[in-house]
């Protein structure tokens, strides 16, 4: 991810992260690419952004914001007052609940088991 960040910087393209499977508390922290220690310039957002409720989000920061303009993006599952409460109160639990926290520690004992049986399996 560094490596890719550092090619977008240096040819001047934007560097855009689909982080609808992965995002929002899921691998531990808000976004898959802060264990890159990277900024995307643009990131999708969508799945666990509303708890089951259909909604979706296009960021853009950086040299990408303004890109967009009113009128020449459009979503299937865009803001609705409906849907943006159910994100934002999917926000507010995850925080509360320190979801991310155990997120991050179900990660690391799963890794943990993986390496100890994979290496002890009697298959190998």
């Amino acid at each position: 991810m560094q490596g890719l960040r550092k090619i977008c910087d240096q040819k001047n393209w934007l560097l855009m992260l689909d982080e609808v499977q992965c995002g929002i508390g899921r691998t531990g922290t808000w976004f898959a690419h802060q264990h890159a220690a990277i900024l995307p310039d643009v990131m999708t957002l969508a799945k666990g952004l509303g708890s089951g409720m259909p909604i979706g989000a296009c960021l853009a920061a950086g040299k990408a914001t303004g890109t967009f303009q009113p009128g020449n993006h459009g979503s299937t599952f865009g803001g609705n007052p409906l849907a943006c409460t159910a994100a934002s109160t999917t926000l507010k639990i995850i925080e509360e609940d320190k979801l991310m926290e155990n997120a991050h520690t179900i990660g690391e004992f799963l890794v943990q088991e993986f390496k100890t049986r994979l290496v002890t399996c009697p298959v190998w």
